[in-house]
């Protein structure tokens, strides 16, 4: 989607909410955004033992501006499996409410450190608090309280929604950025952006950022 920048975020309703329009002065510079689905080995495993079932891997790259020390920025999310105890229901005679093995799954991924620049911060507000910025997103970990509320499902959209999508969500992008209207109607009729496909991204969630 490298020509299509931050258009194609903004045309993605499940990422309005998470983008801030002091986050928009820096994605105005972003110039390519790619994702890779890595493969695997059956046996890896990650830091605490967990069985790692999927890999995607996001790089993020801007070009020169006045918020990041560094221009390029990845990020990799793992789906690990793992097992859990849950209580038995059945009426064993043998034991009463059994713990029986269960597998949960979820996401996780390695905080990624930004480097900004001097009072550029736009994750830190005044005295140090923390924002509601997008770009919080880069330290979520998926462990732990106090961790970005929907940093697993930002990650979906934009592997499953955003990236392979990001031609049609890119002229719906045009039409929130108030470009020719008339231009608009002609290229939502050609891409059907109103129509209710199932291909259509998904209506947007509310959030509640830490």
């Amino acid at each position: 989607m490298t020509d299509n920048k931050i258009k194609a975020l903004r045309g993605c309703d499940e990422l309005a909410d998470y983008i801030s329009y002091e986050d928009d002065e820096l994605l105005d510079h972003l110039i390519d955004l790619h994702v890779t689905y890595l493969d695997d080995d059956d046996n890896d495993t990650d830091s605490q033992g967990r069985k790692i079932v999927s890999r995607v891997r996001f790089e993020f790259e801007f070009e020169d501006n006045e918020f990041l020390a560094e221009t390029r920025i990845e990020k990799t999310f793992a789906l690990v499996s793992f097992p859990v105890e849950s209580d038995d229901d059945n009426d064993d005679e043998s034991s009463d409410n059994k713990k029986k093995a269960a597998t949960q799954t979820k996401y996780t991924s390695t905080p990624t450190k930004l480097v900004w620049k001097k009072h550029k911060n736009l994750t830190k507000g005044k005295y140090g608090a923390s924002t509601n910025s997008f770009f919080n997103w880069f330290r979520y970990a998926g462990d732990g309280p106090g961790d970005y509320t929907g940093g697993d499902q930002v990650a979906l959209t934009i592997s499953e929604v955003v990236f392979p999508e990001a031609e049609k969500l890119y002229i719906a992008g045009m039409g929130k950025d108030g470009d020719d209207d008339d231009e608009d109607d002609d290229l939502e009729d050609e891409y059907d952006l109103g129509s209710d496909d199932e291909s259509e991204p998904p209506k947007k969630k509310t959030k509640n950022n830490d």
